[in-house]
Parts: structure tokens; sequence; C-alpha cells
């Protein structure tokens, strides 16, 4: 068991100290031993594993609970020799569970290797650093004092619940193939950058509009830190033909969708970003904003989530590959509900 308290010297923060929680990576790599030497998976070494919070409470919030049993089969599949014919009988299918555990097994020994790497404090001082790169000069939060971060091989992911981070160290070792720090980037950005919240009262329909493209900001200005690597990657990085399908192929009709609600004012806006948190359309978006020349822009002041709509819409317009620019009236309705919102507007342009 591995339970570090990270030092206020690496987040540039007095008087703070995060946690980092290594018990779910290192019971995974006890179960691994034990399967490796083709011993069955008992119900209490299966509990005593799943029962971490960095495992148990990443799912619960996550993951249906059908999911949870297909890691515990798929481990006897993987990784016991006795079991491994197994693996022939099952269907051809997009699962992630499987996929991870199979990654990790055709990398076990850089992978664990590469967990001192990640739970190293140069290693995610590095990652901060990362994150500040994508945030405005001298404008961003520290990292909460509460933050554990979890380290676990349950799923090839990362997330942030609350006061709790995940990474799927799987998908840390890959994305760090191409940028080093790319996904804890992310997810640390989420924690640093200054959000413009909603500050006075407004109608439903116009605190849904903001919700939608708060989230849309929030996720596409990460997105520039890890999910450009599957772009400008094609083919390289691992599960990354699925992503691009979800977000990027269905992002043109989503932002037509979305249009058509800001022309109306109001429209089924959780339905339309498809659950994602934003990612859908966000990183489609971020990514002409970037071929637009705009990044810069976007970071200087991706407090304000509408600049992330203005600034899509400018690079959008001048566009070769023609992606769909947001109607003049969507684009009126949104200036007006800044200043409904967040009592400020009059974009100029720059």
């Amino acid at each position: 068991m591995r339970f570090l308290l990270l030092l206020p010297l690496l987040w540039g923060v007095a008087a703070t100290a995060q946690r980092l929680n290594t018990d779910a990576i290192d019971a995974f790599w006890r179960v691994v031993d034990r399967l490796e030497r083709d011993k069955p998976l008992t119900d209490s070494l299966w509990n005593a594993y799943y029962d971490l919070p960095g495992n148990k409470v990443y799912m619960h919030a996550n993951r249906p609970a059908e999911e949870v049993a297909e890691h515990r089969r798929y481990l006897e599949f993987v990784f016991r020799p006795s079991m491994r014919d197994s693996l022939k009988t099952l269907p051809d299918q997009n699962d992630d569970i499987l996929d991870n555990l199979v990654y990790i097994r055709d990398h076990e020994a850089a992978l664990r290797a590469y967990t001192d790497t990640v739970v190293s404090p140069a290693y995610l001082s590095g990652c901060r650093d990362l994150a500040l790169q994508y945030l405005p000069k001298d404008k961003h939060l520290p990292i909460p004092s509460d933050l554990t971060i979890y380290i676990m091989a349950i799923a090839f992911d990362g997330a942030v619940q609350g006061s709790h981070m995940y990474f799927g160290l799987a998908r840390v070792y890959e994305y760090d193939r191409f940028r080093k720090g790319a996904l804890a980037g992310h997810e640390l950005h989420h924690q640093m950058r200054v959000d413009d919240s909603l500050r006075r009262p407004v109608t439903a329909d116009d605190s849904a509009a903001f919700t939608a493209v708060d989230l849309v900001n929030n996720e596409g200005s990460a997105d520039l830190i890890d999910k450009m690597l599957v772009i400008d990657n094609p083919g390289q990085v691992f599960r990354a033909a699925g992503n691009l399908h979800r977000l990027m192929d269905r992002a043109p009709a989503a932002i037509r969708a979305l249009d058509s609600c800001f022309r109306r004012g109001s429209g089924n806006y959780d339905a339309i970003l498809n659950y994602s948190s934003g990612h859908l359309p966000g990183m489609y978006m971020a990514d002409v904003i970037r071929r637009g020349g705009l990044t810069a822009e976007l970071v200087a002041h991706n407090d304000n989530p509408f600049r992330f709509f203005y600034y899509y819409n400018q690079a959008a317009a001048l566009d070769p590959r023609k992606p769909p620019v947001f109607s003049a009236e969507a684009m009126g309705y949104l200036m007006v509900l800044e200043r409904r919102c967040i009592a400020v507007g009059n974009y100029d342009g720059k």
C-alpha cells in the first residue's frame, strides 16, 4: 500500500497537500501475480481488490453494474494460463473493459515499471505544468487540498468526480507515448480552470443553455491537451477510433442542433451533447479553433465559456473544410445570454 502526500511546494500553493492513493493499482498487480501462477481469483481476493475506493467508487459513478462482473471474469481469461483459451470464445466486440486488460497483459513489464513513474511527485508536477500551459496566465485556481488521485487498472479511462480523480494506468501510459502528462494534464485543467459560473437568476431555458455552453467549453478547452493527439496521430492511439467516431463524426450534427436550440432559446441540450459532459461537440470545436490559429486567444479567455463559441465561429467561417457555422440568430442569443448570465458581453472579435 502506498498512500502519498504530495507536498505543498509541488502545486505551488500554501498549506495544502493532495493525496495520491495507489491501493487499487497495487492490489491489481497482486491479483495478476496470483492469476499468472494459474491460481483462481477467489471471492475474498476479488472483494479485497474491488472494494477499494479507486475501483468501487469509480465504477459506481461511471459504469453499469454488468461491467464489474465482466472485469472479474476477464481478469482470469486474460491472465490465468489455463483459461486463456476462453478469450477465443468471446464474440468480437468493442469492449473497453476487456481491451484494457489485454493491453495491460501485452505491456505488462512496461506498465509495472511505469506505475512508479506515475506516482512520483516529479511526474505530477510536470502534469500540472502542462495544464497551466492551457490556462490564462496568472488566472487559475490552486488544486483543491482535499483532492485524492487514484491510480487504477479497472478501466482505460481518466475521470474527475468531486474531490476524486481517477487515472487508468494503461491510458496514462498510452497517451504519454505521444505527450507526457497528457491525460493527467486534462484532468488537472478541470481542477484549476477559473470558471465564470452563473452569477444571476435566469429562466430555466437560459440556465439549460448556459450549462451546455459551459460544459462544451470545459471539455473542449481541456481536450486541447490530450484529445488533439488522437487527431494528429491517426490510427496510432489505442482505442482512439471509437472516440473519433463518437466525438468527431457526430459533431457537425450536434452543432447544427445546438444552433437550432439557441435560435429558439430552448432545447434538450443533454441529448444533443449525448451525455458526453461536453466532449461532443467540444473536441471538434477545439480542433477547428486551433486550425484557425486561435488557440492562444482561447487559452487566454477560457474562463469565459462564451468565448469558446465565438472563437469557434470565427475560425469555422474561414476553415476550408467547411465546418458548420452558428447562425447570426444563434450567436445573437449567446451574446444576450452572456450578459444575462455573467454580466459581460459585446464581444468584439478579439
